[in-house]
């Protein structure tokens, strides 16, 4: 089949990127032709034969608003005229007729969440939520894959019929993300000792929804010996927070003089020896359509604690294969589970082999075998 697919990024360290990317290689691998509308994308893809790169150009340095709306523009337009036997786009990207709609992020749930302030970010969102009404109902015979039930609900709230949704959840390397392969090396750099009792938070600390500050707030009001905390995460492009952030975050940090138990680091590209040097994983986000972080934490045998907001939480039964916080900005709730699993090292241990067992279930590959399921359907 020539089929064609519109992201913004096709990058690795990058949530939905590192879905198009896996989808692309599988789909070029089994001998379609690849039509790549992008932004951003691996140098690797640009080396397969029967993949074909369609830049697509945004000002990067712009907001979002922008950004978006130039993607829009230039991906609508690039499209005309062209015939593929399949298009598949990833969310309200641009206008033209597609077969496929993966839906990464549904911004009435983002909404409702209501997680960050002012009036930018309320214009954004009714901006978006909009387009993804014109983009979901103008094309009443499109297939709409859900990453999780909890975005399958919010598409069903927007007016979608159910049967036009599937649901598919996101792949994970098990070999990659391998609690075999433990290093002492990051720990011994940070001058965290082997016997020290590591929280791991892994995402973007430059935005409130991950739940980074409620962590925080948390460890704060634990006393335990040897516990520290390691916050990874930022964008690509940027060594850390924004720059408004970076000192707001380390004052805190200092004037409760926690410099020397919260360690923290910025965008990470390879996160295999992040995930071996923790003891436990714990992401309160706000809202979540499927997270890859908790995926690759527990393939990494890491008991996860994370928010019922999360769409990879419907994964989790509670106290077996992780623990699910009801309410991820209560400090108290946090601090009880981490406890818990701090006192507790067989269970700790019982709940990382459960995880990974359960998400052993979910590879790339099924997922990619999945979409070319559904683009042999429609």
């Amino acid at each position: 089949m020539k089929i064609a697919i519109v992201t913004h990024n096709t990058i690795k360290n990058d949530g939905q990127g590192i879905v198009n990317y896996k989808l692309t290689k599988y789909l070029a691998k089994t001998g379609h032709e690849v039509h790549l509308y992008t932004n951003r994308v691996e140098d690797n893809l640009r080396l397969i034969k029967n993949v074909v790169i369609h830049y697509v150009p945004v000002f990067r340095e712009s907001p979002n608003l922008p950004k978006s709306a130039i993607f829009f523009i230039f991906a609508t337009l690039k499209l005309i005229k062209k015939r593929y036997d399949i298009v598949h786009l990833n969310g309200a990207v641009c206008l033209a007729p597609h077969s496929i709609n993966t839906c990464h992020f549904c911004h009435t749930g983002w909404q409702a969440a209501r997680v960050e302030k002012g009036f930018y970010y309320k214009f954004h969102t009714l901006i978006n939520i909009w387009i993804e009404k014109i983009i979901y109902k103008k094309y009443k015979n499109t297939k709409i894959i859900a990453l999780s039930e909890k975005i399958k609900n919010e598409l069903i709230g927007l007016g979608i019929d159910e049967r036009r949704i599937e649901i598919l959840y996101n792949g994970v390397d098990v070999e990659e993300f391998n609690p075999t392969k433990k290093s002492k090396n990051l720990r011994k750099s940070l001058g965290i000792e082997d016997d020290d009792f590591v929280i791991l938070f892994l995402g973007d600390l430059r935005t409130k929804r991950k739940g980074a500050q409620y962590l925080v707030e948390a460890f704060q009001k634990i006393h335990l010996p040897g516990i520290k905390l390691l916050l990874v995460g930022g964008s690509r492009n940027t060594a850390c927070w924004s720059e408004a952030e970076i000192p707001s975050w380390r004052e805190h940090i200092s004037a409760q003089n926690l410099q020397n138990n919260i360690f923290t680091l910025g965008f990470v590209k390879d996160t295999v020896s992040i995930y071996t040097s923790a003891d436990v994983f714990v992401f309160p986000t706000l809202y979540e359509a499927c997270s890859l972080t908790v995926f690759e934490a527990m393939a990494s045998a890491l008991p996860v604690i994370t928010s019922k907001f999360a769409g990879s939480s419907e994964l989790i039964t509670n106290g077996k294969n992780g623990m699910i916080l009801r309410d991820p900005t209560n400090p108290y709730e946090i601090k009880k589970k981490i406890k818990l699993l701090y006192s507790n090292e067989k269970l700790r241990v019982k709940m990382g082999k459960e995880a990974r067992k359960t998400v052993s279930k979910y590879s790339w590959e099924k997922m990619a075998e999945s979409i070319e399921s559904i683009y042999c359907q429609v």
